[in-house]
């Protein structure tokens, strides 16, 4: 029946009533014994008014009071009484089962949640959270940022979830912060880095809702183009040189959908029911200032086979920048390793729904330009080994929507037994879908050292080369 949903600076929390999405509050701000709980708005004075707040103390104890309904508003149904000698708010209804109580799990390092100036802070902290079966989203320093001063920031603490599921949960993770972006605004992220080893592991048929692990950002979740900080997020100067580790084993009865890079998770729509809505997207700028070092090594159970026709959907996306981004109504921009840095990628699926790129892992209504470098190597999962893998690209693993690539030199070798290669397997300079366009530019990208040529790029969509 409510959320408990956290109120940013402080311990408490905002009620919210998950039929109605109103705010549970005192009447008249009141504070005397059986004062009605009314519920009848929901606004940016959430985190003003104290009473609307509320706070979770452990007890072992039950006072009695009489239940009030929420009035005038509300129905009896959803019933709460507040006796203030006692620090008590009591839940009440006829159908018992919807007050159960399900917990999340959130943690950070610093601060959970900042709208402000945040900089100059590093988190030492080891964070490990292990049988986890709610929603569990971590970060070093910080859950969500925004704003136009989110910088220097470091994580050196080792980040671990361990999750056993029954049912699907939202599960992800980023070095800095889970989450580039809060309260509708985006975040710029300047010079920031992690070193910490970043891990997620789970058991369960059921998959990690909107699942992701980014060295820096785990995830962004809106963007537009305009300001930076404000209508979107950005990520500039920053660096991880700590090893990811992404291992999934028991597979949901329908493939969904997860993301893995170096720098940045994803940046995407994710659906309800868990896979990308590839018409969908966000706008947002990864600089080419941004690299990655540090060893990725997935496995995961998850993932639809790949085929030339593949939508791209329900895949899982690695990349040594970013696992998956999918731009918007303007085309979102990734570049990365201007100064050539090498790093390793390695993979494994059960049933080949990988898809693993030397800068982006997969989506598309992006560019990749702006002196972008990719070397790398990819290899086998050593988390546990593959039965298949997917496609593997030196720039990109597979484009879903319209990809175009300039000023970007490409460098990647691919160490696979051949068992591996023989089936659900492409490799390259990148991929692209039936009935969409990846666009070099001839004079300014090289794949190996060459021009690339359309025989370098697989897949079956139009590769133009001009």
């Amino acid at each position: 029946l409510w959320t408990m949903s956290p109120v940013a600076g402080s311990d408490c929390y905002n009620l919210i009533n998950l039929y109605t999405a109103h705010a549970a509050n005192l009447s008249g701000g009141a504070a005397d014994d059986y004062t009605p709980i009314i519920s009848y708005t929901n606004d940016g004075r959430n985190t003003e008014s104290q009473n609307r707040q509320w706070r979770a103390e452990a007890t072992t104890e039950i006072t009695d009071s009489p239940t009030t309904a929420i009035a005038p508003i509300e129905p009896a149904e959803y019933a709460l009484a507040y006796h203030p000698e006692a620090h008590r708010l009591h839940f009440e209804s006829a159908t018992p089962e919807l007050l159960t109580c399900e917990a999340a799990v959130y943690a950070a390092g610093v601060v959970l949640y900042s709208s402000g100036i945040i900089a100059r802070c590093t988190n030492k902290a080891d964070i490990s959270v292990t049988g986890v079966d709610q929603n569990c989203v971590v970060g070093g320093v910080a859950h969500s940022l925004s704003g136009t001063r989110v910088q220097n920031l470091s994580n050196e603490g080792a980040l671990s979830i361990e999750a056993s599921l029954t049912a699907a949960r939202t599960i992800f993770m980023g070095g800095v912060t889970a989450l580039a972006n809060y309260e509708d605004k985006g975040a710029q992220v300047l010079n920031c880095s992690n070193s910490g080893d970043l891990k997620i592991v789970k058991t369960g048929n059921f998959h990690m809702f909107k699942g992701a692990i980014g060295g820096i950002a785990g995830a962004i979740e809106l963007g537009a183009a305009g300001t930076e900080g404000v209508t979107f997020s950005t990520i500039d100067g920053c660096s991880n040189s700590g090893k990811i580790s992404f291992k999934e084993t028991g597979r949901p009865s329908k493939d969904e959908a997860y993301a893995i890079g170096g720098i940045l998770g994803r940046c995407g729509v994710c659906s309800p029911e868990g896979y990308f809505d590839y018409a969908k997207g966000w706008y947002t700028i990864i600089r080419n200032s941004c690299f990655n070092t540090g060893t990725i090594d997935v496995y995961t159970d998850n993932g639809q086979s790949m085929n030339v026709g593949n939508s791209g959907a329900r895949q899982t996306y690695v990349g040594a920048i970013a696992g998956y981004v999918n731009g918007g109504s303007s085309n979102a921009i990734v570049r990365g390793n201007k100064d050539n840095k090498t790093c390793t990628i390695l993979i494994g699926s059960k049933s080949g729904g990988i898809c693993a790129g030397g800068i982006l892992g997969g989506g598309g209504k992006v560019q990749i330009d702006g002196t972008s470098c990719a070397n790398v190597t990819f290899g086998p999962s050593e988390v546990q080994a593959p039965v298949k893998l997917g496609y593997v690209g030196a720039v990109i693993g597979w484009g879903i929507q319209d990809v175009s690539v300039t000023s970007t030199k490409a460098v990647a070798s691919f160490i696979f037994d051949p068992s591996l290669t023989s089936a659900n397997y492409a490799s390259g300079f990148g991929g692209i879908k039936n009935d969409k366009t990846m666009t070099i530019a001839k004079s300014s990208v090289t794949y190996q050292g060459q021009t690339v040529t359309a025989d370098d790029i697989y897949g079956s969509g139009t590769k133009t080369i001009k």
